[in-house]
């Protein structure tokens, strides 16, 4: 195998629209806009067996003084899953032939990136990625982490009567209000719910400002959406989410402003009958690692999916993933 850098963003939107691995994120205008708006400098990689290609792995590098990071998804941009993806041909292969097409296309990759000399590399793998070998025997550490994935190929009913009983009585409550959901535009009034709600915790916002969103929200009008939900006049609660292929993400938001009203799982019932009428497969919870937030999130029966956080670092990079984490991470959530 070989591999070189992606100038062309038509030939790397053509893999990733073949890919079943792919994401929104693994698009090229969201990887540029991302680049745009993070500090780090996108490296979108292809391997290639003879000329046809068979894994797309978008990395970011920046240097901060001495220290050299390699992300994907870099920090700060509010995107759970990038690394690697592969070729519709993969999933076809017998388990012998699947090995040593990823284990050829990891190592191709891995020489690429050890050529920027990285102190810190850490990639937050898409779900389908189910093998992450290649890069343990590379050298790197794994860690498995977790998200919530709903069904939406079974009768509404079925849905319904997996919710726990406190979740099913409080959408019903909700019928006595007068409840609409509205799509919206209005990035500053959702960056400033976010935010402020966040600052209540002691936590930053998880991306970079209101602009970042505005970009997205131009380039994906058909993908990543924002709500507004109204009880009457008043706002009650903000969403923003984003669709690929069939699986639709609660993104970033679910804060309900009318504490008094449990609007966000009554909105959420919405979204869920919304999006299996429009042939959605599946709901990606976004998360499943803080405990607090399971509680809330486990109630609506959905299936705990892993994926892999990938990772390598030396002495120079531990020291900078600690100040990271100490002084600026736990100040940053996702959800």
């Amino acid at each position: 195998m070989s591999v070189s850098i992606v100038g062309d963003g038509g030939r790397w939107d053509r893999f990733v629209e073949a890919s079943p691995d792919a994401t929104l994120f693994h698009r090229w205008p969201f990887l540029k806009i991302v680049e745009k708006h993070s500090g780090f400098r996108l490296i979108p990689l292809m391997a290639y067996r003879g000329s046809e290609p068979v894994c797309a792995f978008p990395i970011f590098h920046r240097s901060l003084g001495a220290v050299r990071m390699v992300f994907s998804p870099p920090p700060g941009v509010a995107v759970p899953h990038l690394g690697p993806i592969l070729g519709p041909a993969y999933d076809g292969l017998k388990q012998n032939k699947k090995e040593a097409y990823l284990n050829a296309a990891i190592e191709e990759i891995e020489g690429e990136i050890a050529k920027l000399a990285p102190n810190y590399v850490f990639v937050s793998a898409v779900l389908r990625l189910g093998d992450a070998r290649p890069f343990q025997w590379s050298g790197y550490d794994v860690r498995v982490n977790y998200t919530y994935v709903l069904d939406l190929q079974r009768s509404l009913e079925e849905i319904w009567e997996g919710f726990s009983q406190e979740c099913r009585k409080r959408i019903k409550s909700c019928g006595r209000y007068d409840i609409a959901i509205e799509r919206t535009a209005d990035v500053p009034t959702f960056y400033r719910i976010m935010t402020d709600r966040l600052g209540e915790k002691g936590m930053n916002s998880p991306i970079p400002g209101e602009s970042y969103l505005e970009d997205l929200l131009a380039a994906f009008p058909d993908n990543v959406k924002m709500y507004f939900v109204y009880s009457g006049e008043d706002l009650a609660s903000v969403a923003l989410h984003c669709e690929h292929k069939g699986s639709l993400m609660l993104w970033m938001g679910d804060i309900n402003v009318r504490r008094d009203i449990p609007v966000n799982e009554y909105t959420l019932w919405e979204f869920i009958k919304d999006a299996r009428a429009r042939g959605v497969r599946e709901i990606d919870f976004e998360g499943a690692a803080i405990r607090q937030i399971c509680q809330y999130k486990s109630k609506f029966n959905p299936a705990l999916r892993q994926h892999y956080h990938i990772f390598r670092k030396d002495l120079r990079g531990s020291v900078a993933e600690w100040a990271y984490k100490n002084l600026v991470a736990k100040k940053i959530t996702v959800r």
